[in-house]
């Protein structure tokens, strides 16, 4: 009986813990908007290095809410030391986010010494 009480004392630990761990897909995306980030949830990040060797990324998330939404993300691309690659392509994009649907975007880097990235996605600017 000790066994017994101990294996469900232990099951009960390990999917109580799992249960409230909730773990960001990737911590290079922020949601800046404290609304907002309670109602899209990223679920998904690709990166691969394409045929030119480019860094190319594609994000997808969900928009869980009954409204549609316009919203805007922005890229800085990324020297291996850390140091932010200054382009133009470092800007607000819009794009849309339908209500209770999936959502994605894809981008390249500018060059490729990019190693890394960081994601801001927020409210269309009005």
């Amino acid at each position: 009986m000790s066994k017994l009480v101990k294996i469900i004392v232990l099951f009960l630990v390990l999917t109580t813990t799992n249960c409230a761990v909730t773990k960001a897909v990737d911590q290079r995306i922020t949601v800046i908007d404290n609304f907002l980030a309670t109602k899209i949830t990223i679920t998904n990040v690709i990166v691969v290095d394409n045929k030119s060797d480019f860094m190319e990324i594609q994000v997808t998330g969900i928009n869980k809410t009954q409204f549609y939404k316009q919203l805007e993300y922005k890229i800085d691309w990324l020297y291996q030391n850390g140091l932010k690659i200054p382009t133009i392509m470092s800007r607000w994009t819009k794009f849309p986010v339908y209500k209770n649907s999936e959502f994605s975007f894809k981008a390249i880097a500018p060059k490729v010494t990019a190693t890394d990235f960081r994601i801001i996605i927020r409210n269309e600017e009005q």
